[in-house]
Order: structure tokens, then C-alpha cells, then sequence
């Protein structure tokens, strides 16, 4: 733990000599302590998380760790950033994902996006810097009211200005749809031998299928580490594939894990923007 935290806290002054990709960390999220249950109830998805059962969402904190001050001293090289997902009542399958996510520390309104909409403004921007501005910029109007209940506004009123390349228009709700195009093989495909595969998509440029990620088992680097050729100039994503209903929720496409499903999310940011 310790060795972590002084590599985090030291990321900033590590990136400022040497320069370095930005990290992103995953946010986890609880009710605030103190506030009645019975006045603010979580949303219950249905029909797809478009129509929430209650007309009251939930005041939520962010759970805090030993590497909460760390992250603050390197920031904005390293954020923290949120991986919410609405999974339906109807038939448990994931279809959209949270935006951004209101919550209240220390009795302060504060919003975290989430990792797909943060890593897509890294890389639209030239510096973590103007990332950071711009978003800080656009979702600091949706930032809730720390008080014992409130209602956030579900869909926008107005466009949202993240990059020249990116912007939420108005009328979007912010449990926005993933357009899924990348799968999992299913158990009978793999063997245990299998390492790595590959991922294509269309690409309307070209007009060919391409090869737009290769999944990687970690065992080899772990063994003899030769990353950094194949890993540099790449978004990277370090997740895990157990065979467990918590890591393998169900999507459109089937289960997966939930590393692939940000991955989904962020394709389909970038690929179609962040319209219905």
C-alpha cells in the first residue's frame, strides 16, 4: 500500500519532468450517511432506466481510501472518475451508463464524471489541464444542492461543451444508451492457451472493419514484462475477467466484463458522440 501511494502522489512531479499518460482511478460510491431512507430512495430502473420508479434520487458520497490525498496531489494527472451503469429491472441487461455523478462530501456538492466521458475528454484535449477545465466548466452547473433530498436534472436544458469534437447536446438524459459493438467469446471459444484476441469495428473512413483493441492477458507481462512498445501511444485499460456475476454483468451482446463495457462506452462516445 504504501509503495502505491508514494507512486501516485509522486505522479505529478514525475509527469511534469518526464511526462507521462494520464491515470484514471475508479470511484466507489455509497448513500450518504444520515439521510432518511425513506424520503430518498434509489431510482429503480425500469423499462430500460428510462422511467424512475420514485421522484426523489438519492444524496450519494463517494467512499473515501488511503489513496484519496495522494490523488489529490498529483491531479490532475491522476482522477478519480465514475464506472455507474443502469442495469434493467425488466431482464438485468445493462444498456446505459451515468454520465456524470452528483454527490455531496463534506456537506459540498461535487460531480464526477464518469470514466468513459473523462477519458474522452483527455484525449480530445492536448493536456490533462484544459481536460480538467473544460469539464470542470461544463458539469459545474449540474452540481447538486447538499441537502436531505433533491432532484437533479435528468436531461439537459442546454448543450454541454466538453471538446470541439465532443458536446452533449440539449434534451440528452444522462443515464445515456452505450452502442455496443464489441463482445466477449463466449466460454466455449476459449481455451487455455488463449492470450490475447482482437476487436473490430466498422470504420466510416475507410469503410473497412479494423482492428480498434487487442485484449491482453496479463500472466506474460507478470512473468517477463515487454509492454511498454505494444502499450505506448494506446489507451490502456487494466481490468479483470472472472467468472463471477459481479465482474461478468449481461449486456446486449451477451456477459462481458465490465472493463469491456467502459471500453464500449468510450467507443461509442467517440465514435457517435454523446447523442439519444
Amino acid at each position: 500500500d504504501q509503495a502505491l501511494y508514494d507512486y501516485i502522489a509522486n505522479y505529478k512531479t514525475r509527469c511534469q519532468k518526464t511526462g507521462c499518460p494520464p491515470l484514471i482511478l475508479k470511484r466507489v460510491f455509497r448513500p450518504l450517511p444520515g439521510v432518511d431512507k425513506d424520503k430518498n430512495q434509489w431510482y429503480k430502473v425500469i423499462l430500460d432506466g428510462l422511467q424512475p420508479a420514485g421522484s426523489e434520487e438519492p444524496i450519494r458520497d463517494s467512499r473515501t481510501g488511503f489513496l484519496d490525498k495522494a490523488v489529490a496531489k498529483s491531479a490532475p494527472y491522476v482522477q478519480w472518475a465514475a464506472p455507474l451503469w443502469v442495469r434493467s429491472d425488466r431482464d438485468g441487461v445493462i444498456r446505459r451508463e451515468w454520465l456524470w455523478q452528483q454527490i455531496c462530501k463534506d456537506k459540498q456538492p461535487e460531480v464526477i464524471p464518469s470514466i468513459p466521458l473523462l477519458a474522452a475528454a483527455l484525449i480530445r484535449h492536448e493536456t490533462p489541464q484544459l481536460a480538467q477545465q473544460s469539464l470542470n466548466n461544463a458539469l459545474a452547473p449540474k452540481q447538486a444542492l447538499c441537502s436531505e433530498s433533491y432532484t437533479p436534472q435528468l436531461v439537459l436544458s442546454h448543450p454541454l461543451a466538453i471538446a470541439n469534437a465532443l458536446v452533449i447536446p440539449e434534451g440528452t438524459h444522462i443515464r445515456h444508451p452505450i452502442k455496443y459493438h464489441l463482445d466477449w467469446p463466449s466460454p466455449q471459444t476459449r481455451t487455455e492457451e488463449w492470450l490475447q484476441y482482437f476487436l473490430q469495428d466498422y470504420n466510416p473512413k475507410t469503410r473497412q472493419r479494423e482492428v480498434i483493441l487487442t485484449v491482453l492477458s496479463a500472466q506474460p507481462y507478470l512473468d517477463a514484462p515487454k509492454a511498454e512498445k505494444e502499450l505506448t501511444d494506446k489507451i490502456v485499460l487494466i481490468g479483470s475477467s472472472y467468472i463471477d456475476r459481479s465482474e461478468m454483468p449481461v449486456t446486449p451482446l451477451g456477459t462481458m466484463p465490465s472493463g469491456l463495457i467502459i471500453i464500449n462506452a468510450l467507443h461509442s462516445l467517440l465514435q457517435y458522440g454523446a447523442s439519444q
